[in-house]
């Protein structure tokens, strides 16, 4: 099991079985758990957890029911199990099944795929979203945003036409609600099954990973004011999540988590791919830092498909590294390595930038993770120089500098800074010119109804669209339309799909 730092035993120069390249396309996915408060109309907030998660399910429903969506069916995925063969534990397991006994009680669909192609639904206390999969980073930043227009139109939604008078709903973009709670902001990447195949494999994976998901929080933090979780004080730190890991790896994502997580569901063939899980990034504001986030991590894994990397730069102590880089903020405290040498946060994650940039020389992924490499090491000068200037880029910069402005009122600003609803700061310093933009406010409306045209979310949307009243219900990986002799179940096994492959089974269905 990889639960421990000494049960990888890693060793620099070890030799690996021949490997020939393999990085296939890095599909990837955004899952977003929204902080979700309720207040009655005294604005005193609601914290009995029945009323608060039939409050929250009738949220999610509505809205799925507004929009036509199509009911999930879980029971139609991959089966949920662990690279490492690790289980969760005993009272995770037992949280999930009285979480699933007490939603089916409320007798209401609350889980739907939507025109997008994304998946809404209530997981745990809070409403989540999943984008559709994406090939393109910048894509998926529109999907990523789109779900804050998601979100504000079901709450709209919410209290014009069910709570009336009772009830006040504030809804931010973040992590943690600052009293030892924490949501998560999942990233999900389609990997080659290879690398789960074998013991060795499966350790170079996160051998290489794992330093980079650490360093990699100085672009791609949320930025939060104090620590939680009984981790050391501090007054800011760089990451809304940093201090709620416990493990090195774990397949838990409520509790014990792991930094790296081993859940082996891939959602797709399971012959040939692994979906890595990756629950230890931040739920993020600003697109210059999702669109990081999403390209950086894409080029990584394709490097560790290829086995480019083979210098070892992991920690001493993972999860205390995790909270060091989280608190420096001037980039000098260095991390002991199980090497020996010592290296700071920064050190770690330009050494990954610079082999990016040599790996994409002869292993071109797309312009998209060129240009970002590129804005990556010139935003890591910025941040030695002067980190203001990188405000509005990086959300844990801009909410630095949020925090420092007026500390009497830092943490009412912060929240102000993530809140989707009512419309929080961000919307408002967009409009003045003060965030940097990479997509414009059309894209974004534009994939909230709209799926991807290069993945198999092409399909999902337009079935939903032309046959949604005869649809029985979908999965990520499975569709079954009509009745009787007219049933058709498709099979979604390749994640991949073409839109020409796509546009052929919608052809057959309608002929």
């Amino acid at each position: 099991m990889l639960s421990s730092l000494n049960s990888l035993n890693i060793q620099t120069g070890l030799i690996f079985e021949k490997w020939n390249k393999m990085a296939i396309p890095k599909l990837c996915g955004i899952e977003n758990e929204y902080g979700f408060a309720i207040y009655d109309e005294n604005w005193k907030q609601v914290e009995e957890r029945k009323d608060y998660i039939e409050t929250t399910y009738r949220f999610v429903a509505a809205y799925l029911k507004q929009q036509e969506a199509i009911n999930y069916d879980l029971s139609k995925e991959s089966r949920r199990q662990s690279a490492e063969l690790e289980e969760e534990t005993e009272d995770e397991a037992l949280l999930e099944r009285m979480h699933r006994i007490l939603l089916g009680s409320l007798g209401r669909k609350a889980d739907g795929f939507l025109v997008n192609g994304g998946r809404f639904y209530l997981d745990g206390e809070h409403p989540e979203y999943s984008t559709p999969e994406c090939l393109n980073p910048l894509d998926l930043v529109a999907y990523d945003k789109a779900s804050e227009l998601v979100m504000a139109e079901a709450a709209n939604l919410f209290m014009n036409q069910l709570a009336g008078n009772k009830f006040r709903l504030v809804l931010r973009k973040n992590n943690s609600d600052g009293e030892g709670h924490s949501y998560g902001c999942h990233l999900n990447v389609l990997l080659s099954r290879k690398l789960v195949s074998n013991r060795e494999n499966f350790r170079y994976l996160v051998t290489n990973y794992l330093p980079f998901q650490i360093a990699r929080m100085i672009l791609i933090g949320g930025g939060k004011l104090g620590s939680e979780n009984k981790r050391p004080d501090c007054s800011f730190q760089i990451s809304q999540r940093a201090d709620f890991f416990e493990k090195v790896t774990s397949v838990n994502t409520v509790e014990n988590r792991g930094i790296f997580n081993l859940r082996d569901e891939p959602h797709g063939d399971e012959k040939k791919y692994f979906r890595l899980h990756d629950i230890s990034t931040d739920s993020l504001m600003c697109e210059q830092a999702i669109f990081l986030k999403v390209a950086l991590s894409q080029v990584v894994l394709a490097m560790i498909e290829d086995r480019f990397l083979n210098d070892n730069l992991f920690p001493e102590n993972p999860v205390e590294a995790m909270n060091q880089v989280s608190r420096d903020l001037n980039f000098k405290d260095r991390i002991l390595l199980e090497n020996g040498k010592k290296l700071t946060g920064l050190e770690i994650l330009r050494h990954y930038l610079l082999k990016a940039k040599e790996y994409l020389i002869n292993n071109s992924l797309g312009n998209e993770q060129d240009m970002a490499v590129d804005q990556a090491l010139e935003l890591l000068d910025q941040l030695e120089r002067d980190p203001a200037l990188t405000f509005g880029k990086l959300d844990w910069t801009t909410a630095r500098i949020i925090a420092e402005s007026r500390p009497d009122q830092a943490k009412k600003n912060l929240n102000g800074f993530r809140q989707i609803y009512p419309a929080g700061h961000y919307g408002l310093w967009v409009k003045r010119g003060k965030i940097h933009r990479l997509l414009t406010d059309e894209i974004i409306r534009q994939a909230k109804v709209s799926p991807p045209l290069n993945t198999r979310a092409y399909l999902r949307g337009e079935i939903i669209k032309k046959f949604g009243p005869s649809v029985n219900f979908m999965s990520w990986s499975s569709i079954s339309i009509g009745s009787g002799n007219d049933l058709k179940s498709l099979d979604l096994g390749n994640p991949l799909l073409a839109k020409q492959e796509s546009d052929m089974i919608l052809s057959d269905l309608g002929s």
